[in-house]
């Protein structure tokens, strides 16, 4: 049912009135580049995000280690 809409809207907005603009679109190099920048910026954004909001805590995954040796910070001494 959905698919029928589907095809009566699409078709419908494919093609002009005018029969002179019944052409068929072709994407341009600009198109292409556009698609391409969208892409390369989401990946980055994306990296970033991973590297800065980790979802597992490194300490976490230190904890986890098998040979990880977890010890409290040495505090200075009050006399140095």
């Amino acid at each position: 049912m959905w698919f029928e809409r589907f095809v009566i809207i699409v078709t419908s907005l494919y093609r002009d009135f005018l029969p002179s603009s019944w052409g068929t679109y072709r994407a341009t190099k600009w198109d292409y580049m556009t698609y391409v920048g969208t892409l390369g910026l989401f990946t980055a954004l994306f990296l970033l995000f991973v590297r800065f909001l980790p979802m597992i805590p490194m300490n976490e995954i230190r904890m986890m280690l098998p040979g990880a040796k977890i010890t409290p910070k040495a505090t200075a001494k009050a006399g140095d």
